[in-house]
C-alpha cells in the first residue's frame, strides 16, 4: 500500500453491525500494535478505545442494522498511529455529548449507561468526531514516535465473522453477612440477566455485603460499566454494599475514571475484601 504525506495505511476492514463484533476489531488492532512494538499498557488502551468506537458505531450510528457495516482503517503517521471508525448511518451520533457523572447517575439524573465516548477520550491522545451525510467517523490518534523504519505499508483484508460473547456468574456465601459473586468472561450488555440473577441469589439469605470477583474477567466495556452502575443503584436502594477484587491495572484505571472506585471499594484479593467487610 502506498504512502502519502508521511502516512502509511496498515489495514482496512469492515464488520457487520452486531454487538460483540467490536471484539474482532480489538483483536486486529492488537496484532497491528504488537507488530509496532507498542508497550502493553498503551496497546491495551488503544484496543479498548477502538472497541468502544466500533461498539458505538454498531449500536448508535448503524442502529444495529445488520445490512450496514462499520469500516475500520489503521494508518501510521509521522510519530503516531491513527484509527478511523466509520459507520453508515445518518443519525444517532450527535455531536453534543453530556459528560457522564456517577453522582448524577446514582441520583437518577442521568441514565446508568453513556460512558463510551468519555472513556475513549481518556484512552487516546487525540479524539475527533467527523460527521457527514454518508455516515460518521471517529478518529483516534496515539502518539508513538515510531522511526520510519518501523512502519509497514502492508494492508490487511476484511473480516465479517461474529465473535460470541460469554459470561458466567456464580454466587457463594462467605459468611452470614457476606457473599461473593465469581464472574468469568466478559461484562457487557449481554451480562445483565446473569449479574442480576447472581445478585438476587447472593442476597437471598440476608447477606449485606456483596463482593464482586473480577479475577477471571477479560473484558468490561462501557455497557458493562453501565451495568455495574445499575447494580450499584439497586444495591444502594436495598441497603447493600458492593466490594470488588481481582481487577487488572487497566480496569482499575477505568474504575478511577468513572469514579466507580469511590462507590465500590476495590481490593487486591478476596482475603483483603472479606477482612474489610467484617471490620466495616
Amino acid at each position: 500500500m502506498a504512502e502519502s504525506d508521511g502516512a502509511c495505511l496498515l489495514a482496512v476492514f469492515e464488520l457487520n453491525s452486531e454487538l460483540g463484533n467490536e471484539r474482532l476489531a480489538m483483536a486486529r488492532i492488537a496484532q497491528i500494535a504488537i507488530g509496532l512494538a507498542m508497550p502493553a499498557a498503551r496497546r491495551e488502551q488503544l484496543e479498548y478505545a477502538v472497541g468502544e468506537a466500533v461498539k458505538n458505531a454498531i449500536e448508535h450510528g448503524n442502529a444495529l442494522n445488520p445490512e450496514l457495516t462499520v469500516r475500520v482503517s489503521v494508518e501510521t503517521r509521522p510519530g503516531a498511529l491513527a484509527v478511523r471508525v466509520t459507520d453508515r448511518g445518518t443519525g444517532g451520533q450527535a455531536s453534543h455529548r453530556e459528560t457522564p457523572d456517577l453522582t448524577a447517575k446514582l441520583a437518577g439524573l442521568q441514565p446508568p449507561r453513556g460512558w463510551g465516548l468519555y472513556l475513549i477520550e481518556h484512552m487516546v491522545d487525540e479524539f475527533r468526531m467527523i460527521e457527514s451525510q454518508q455516515g460518521h467517523t471517529v478518529e483516534l490518534v496515539l502518539h508513538l514516535g515510531l522511526p520510519d523504519g518501523e512502519r509497514s505499508c502492508t494492508a490487511e483484508g476484511s473480516e465479517n465473522t461474529m465473535m460470541a460473547s460469554k459470561v458466567t456468574m456464580k454466587a457463594r456465601p462467605a459468611s452470614r453477612e457476606i457473599a461473593v459473586i465469581d464472574i468469568a468472561g466478559e461484562v457487557n450488555a449481554f451480562a445483565e440477566d446473569e449479574l442480576m440473577a447472581a445478585y438476587a441469589e447472593a442476597t437471598a439469605d440476608g447477606a449485606r455485603t456483596i463482593v464482586l470477583n473480577f479475577t477471571n474477567v477479560g473484558y468490561i466495556n462501557s455497557s458493562g460499566i453501565g451495568l455495574l452502575v445499575t447494580l450499584l443503584i439497586r444495591a444502594n436502594r436495598n441497603g447493600h454494599r458492593l466490594f470488588a477484587y481481582g481487577l487488572g491495572q487497566h480496569y482499575r484505571r477505568i474504575f478511577e475514571l468513572t469514579r466507580l472506585n469511590e462507590a465500590i471499594r476495590v481490593f487486591e484479593n478476596e482475603e483483603a475484601a472479606l477482612d474489610a467487610a467484617v471490620v466495616a
